[in-house]
């Protein structure tokens, strides 16, 4: 099992063996990225690497799990009525237009469903994540370039979790964080009793503490990674602009946690974990252990593993933390989400168009007029299939959109008969109104008339936008109707808004 955690910058390998004792850590690998000439791209950079480095090191396996970064990947918590796994997925394709910026047609989706809590049947929480086509198709295009077969790709937040499941610290049923402080990125991403609850990207990575440590020290970038890695000399002032970036973190951290209590109406974290290698940051843990008032831990990618003795230990513990995404690669392989399987599945069902001509090749003629018959006789069944396909293509389109609409339309009947059953539960409409809350948007008051069944919302945010993206989610949601934006004006840089609308 090979995983294999590639971006702009490094190439990042780990060998996992299956063994009677356990999984067995055989081979790894860090490289840097670096372009040969000016007429060489990243991609062919990177796959150039990715060959070099499987040669050298000697890996046997050309069968990779691999993660996909950047703003082309989507990942979001998203609730639906409870509904056969048959019908999920295009279920999940129509939520997923409310908030993917790339075209939906041809992104790839998959998804993975959340325990329900005991007692809960009406709905279901699930994990969905969308990739741009055109994205995961130059990835798997590297791969391949890189002489490999790409057997599974998935998001970094998916990887780490693969890591938390095989570390006991992990396995409580208390609210635990890790965030994956990467190269470009830092990832915050919540579990609890090995379950994936939540994930969210930060705006905050180990070249940005680079970056802010050498303008802050007026240093070179070299000797500021060489402090971060700790073999570097401590100059005045570095406590102090350490505990700047510190505080940045915190700060994003802290957001991303008010956001999910918000969305989820859950507890505050027992425990925050971190990995990356600027993880181990001299004072990082003890900053953000004062100001969280929790217990803040490194967690040891290595931890569980067996390691071949043949590997070179001392180099190895130094590049275990940069190895994390792509350990948890190689322990899940995929399992929870693979969006190549979920494209060559959209492929294989014929979503995307062949011509005729791509499967049959036009034999040489001795006779020229046999050949010409020929060939008009291809373009002639090519043009016809084509008519024929793209009928075919109109057809699904429209019974793709009568079936989304037969969803929705089941969706608010359930939804109806729910609510009908029983006098409404001011906890649980709260709870719905709040799930609908675009990030940004605070309600200053709801009053709720149950004879009416009639709800009135006001509140507050920064950009009209918003205000809006929370009314159409109203009107789309199969619990309410009637949504009316009664009033919005802006009042210095805050946007108030008055809305109403009434229960199924």
């Amino acid at each position: 099992m090979i995983g294999l955690d590639i971006d702009r910058d490094h190439v990042r390998i780990v060998e996992l063996k299956e063994h009677a004792e356990g999984l067995t850590l055989t081979r790894f690998a860090v490289a840097r990225v670096s372009l040969q000439s000016a007429a060489e791209s990243i991609s062919e950079a990177i796959a150039r690497t990715i060959s070099q480095t499987f040669k050298q090191e000697g890996f046997e396996d050309k069968e990779v799990y691999t993660s996909i970064y950047g703003p082309r990947v989507q990942v979001r918590r998203i609730s639906l009525p409870a509904m056969p796994r048959n019908e999920m997925a295009e279920a999940v394709k129509w939520e997923a237009k409310n908030f993917v910026p790339f075209a939906i047609e041809t992104a790839a989706i998959d998804y993975h469903l959340l325990k329900k809590p005991e007692g809960q049947s009406t709905k279901q929480d699930l994990i969905v994540v969308a990739v741009d086509g055109e994205a995961l198709k130059r990835h798997v295009d590297i791969i391949r370039a890189a002489g490999l077969k790409c057997a599974g790709v998935m998001p970094a937040p998916f990887a780490v979790w693969e890591l938390a499941k095989f570390q006991p610290d992990f396995s409580t049923p208390e609210l635990k964080g890790l965030a994956n402080i990467g190269e470009g990125s830092t990832s915050l991403t919540l579990f609890r009793d090995h379950e994936l609850l939540f994930s969210r990207d930060i705006d905050f990575s180990a070249d940005s503490i680079a970056r802010s440590l050498a303008s802050a020290l007026e240093i070179e970038a070299p000797e500021a990674e060489k402090i971060i890695e700790g073999s570097g000399n401590e100059p005045e002032g570095l406590q102090q602009a350490l505990h700047s970036i510190f505080g940045k973190l915190q700060n994003e951290l802290l957001s991303s946690l008010e956001f999910y209590r918000e969305q989820f109406a859950e507890e505050k974290i027992e425990h925050l974990f971190m990995l990356g290698r600027t993880a181990q940051l001299k004072d990082l843990g003890d900053y953000l252990a004062a100001n969280f008032g929790i217990p803040i831990d490194v967690v040891d990618p290595l931890r569980g593993l067996r390691l071949d003795p043949k590997l070179g230990q001392e180099k190895l513990q130094a590049a275990a933390q940069q190895l994390a995404v792509a350990i948890g690669l190689a322990l899940g392989k995929s399992r929870a989400i693979n969006l190549v399987k979920v494209k060559a599945a959209k492929k294989e069902a014929g979503l995307e168009s062949l011509t005729f001509l791509d499967y049959v090749a036009i034999p040489n003629s001795a006779i020229i007029g046999t050949l010409a018959l020929f060939v008009a006789l291809i373009f002639g069944l090519n043009f016809y299939l084509s008519m024929s396909i793209n009928q075919i293509k109109k057809d699904l389109d429209s019974k793709s959109i009568r079936l989304s609409q037969l969803v929705k339309l089941r969706d608010r009947t359930k939804a109806y008969e729910d609510i009908s059953r029983q006098d409404v539960d001011v906890k649980g409409l709260l709870s719905r109104v709040n799930s609908l809350m675009p990030a940004g948007l605070t309600l200053s008051n709801l009053t709720f008339d149950q004879k009416g069944r009639a709800v009135s919302v006001g509140g507050e945010s920064p950009d009209p936008k918003i205000a809006s993206e929370f009314v159409k989610r109203v009107e789309e949601s199969p619990y309410f109707k009637n949504a009316v934006l009664i009033e919005i004006k802006k009042v210095g840089t805050i946007t108030t808004f008055k809305t109403s609308f009434n229960l199924n």
